[in-house]
């Protein structure tokens, strides 16, 4: 299931709300909005709703999800396969060249709640990014939108693994056990903000047609 929706994050968190400008436009419903404030705050509004929706659709669902995993399968007990208390196998697996390895030991919940708090985030950025992105395709039809976005994601990560650098690929860092630091997903979240800013500005403010 986690393989599952790491393979599919980039086109879920594209529909939680980011193509509430596409469908403001083609309703006529922004050129009421715009009569009462500024299209900087208007749009600036839609992307802190979108990302703050598409956070919270992710992160309270796999919160909840974690929480009944955790009183369904308490933290004392035994593995099943070998009979050893769930302490001694974290001991036994560490490896500091992991991501927060080191935390997964000394606190599993906590490493689980860091790993639904940047999935969540990257959700999104991604939903932001996706908004920005919809811009390019105001005469088009929605699909499109949802489409670029994820092909995007999708067909940098096949470059990042055909180059050799699978382990920088987006899909890599989203899996919370991965080699490595917390810089690559600084890197690609700083992508995703740069990328929306540019398109937000290009095709946004400045587009005197909207």
């Amino acid at each position: 299931l986690r393989s599952e929706l790491h393979h599919l994050l980039p086109l879920i968190s594209s529909l939680i709300y980011s193509d509430s400008f596409y469908q403001d436009y083609h309703n006529g419903i922004f050129k009421n909005i715009l009569t009462r404030t500024g299209k900087t705050n208007y749009m600036m509004a839609q992307i802190i709703v979108t990302f703050v929706s598409s956070f919270l659709v992710f992160f309270v669902t796999l919160f909840m999800n974690l929480m009944i995993v955790k009183v369904t399968f308490p933290s004392v007990g035994f593995e099943n396969n070998f009979g050893f208390p769930p302490y001694d196998i974290a001991v036994q697996n560490y490896d500091k060249s992991y991501f927060l390895d080191f935390v997964r030991v000394q606190n599993p919940f906590l490493y689980n709640v860091i790993a639904l708090f940047i999935l969540s985030v990257l959700a999104g950025l991604i939903s932001i990014f996706t908004y920005a992105i919809y811009f390019l395709f105001l005469e088009k039809n929605r699909i499109y939108g949802l489409f670029v976005s994820f092909l995007c994601c999708t067909v940098a990560d096949i470059a990042l693994g055909m180059l050799g650098h699978w382990d920088l690929s987006l899909l890599n860092q989203l899996n919370p056990f991965h080699k490595g630091n917390g810089l690559p997903l600084i890197v690609w979240g700083m992508i995703f903000i740069v990328i929306s800013i540019f398109l937000l500005i290009q095709k946004g403010i400045r587009n005197e047609f909207i």
